[in-house]
């Protein structure tokens, strides 16, 4: 029996159509992979809300060396909530764990100067999935003693977690 005499033309032709386009996204994927200048173009779309969640789809076919140069720009995408954060954080969790921790303090700092306790609060649960309570514990630290109070606030909640 064929499996698609129970369903619609319409769905059908649906179907196909995301088949093709698919094929011309893996196309295009494949044609941007192949420039001299990819991690440049990654950087550009996680800047851009509306060509983040391509990026984010391309980073893992970086090698490691280029994903560790955009780390600034991921950790960035993921110190906010929106929509994508979970994948932002799962991205900087793959990356070699000995070599995050040495270097997400000087990007943290960055997100830090820009942000507000929702800045604080992701990277703590961003050192949470990276199993670095020592991370959290100085940044719970550096939030009791900020001046504004939704960011003290949000240092508080972590030491009493």
């Amino acid at each position: 029996m064929e499996r698609s005499a129970n369903l619609s033309q319409e769905a059908l032709a649906a179907f196909r159509a995301v088949v093709r386009t698919h094929q011309v996204f893996v196309d295009a994927r494949k044609a941007l992979l192949r420039e001299g200048r990819r991690v440049d173009l990654v950087r550009m779309g996680l800047d851009d809300p509306s060509a983040r969640a391509v990026a984010l789809t391309l980073v893992p076919y970086l090698d490691v060396a280029e994903q560790q140069a955009i780390f600034p720009d991921l950790l960035a995408v993921a110190t906010y909530g929106h929509g994508l954060t979970d994948e932002a954080v799962a991205i900087l969790v793959a990356l070699p764990r000995t070599w995050v921790l040495e270097n997400i303090a000087q990007s943290a700092e960055l997100c830090l100067e820009h942000g507000g306790q929702e800045a604080y609060r992701m990277l703590f649960r961003i050192y949470g999935a990276l199993d670095a309570p020592n991370l959290a514990s100085q940044l719970a630290d550096r939030a009791a003693i900020h001046s504004d109070p939704e960011v003290r606030e949000a240092g508080e909640a972590r030491r009493v977690e």
